[in-house]
């Protein structure tokens, strides 16, 4: 196993248990916890394409991985977003 093998789940925990917290403690409301979801997905999709390309491409292409990752977080983050939306949905049909 490589380092890099490690990067992606321990960004996982992390930003998990941020959005964890941030929802069952009922801080937010659900109107914004799409935004939520959407920020946390789509930044830890960069976070963990970034740190893999860093380790294992030259740093000769740092402009093109950072460009190429920054469009491939993109639509993980509106997955992310219309995730939340459903989840706040789905909890305000159960009161």
């Amino acid at each position: 196993m490589h380092t890099i093998d490690f990067v992606a789940p321990i960004f996982g925990l992390i930003w998990g248990m941020v959005i964890y917290i941030l929802l069952r403690q009922n801080k937010s409301k659900p109107e914004l916890w799409p935004r939520i979801l959407g920020f946390g997905v789509g930044t830890y999709a960069f976070l963990s394409l970034m740190t893999a390309s860093m380790l294992s491409l030259p740093k000769s292409e740092f402009l093109a991985y950072t460009v190429e990752n920054l469009f491939w977080s993109l639509p993980l983050g509106i997955i992310g977003y219309v995730g939340g939306r459903a989840y706040a949905r789905r909890r305000e049909n159960k009161k």
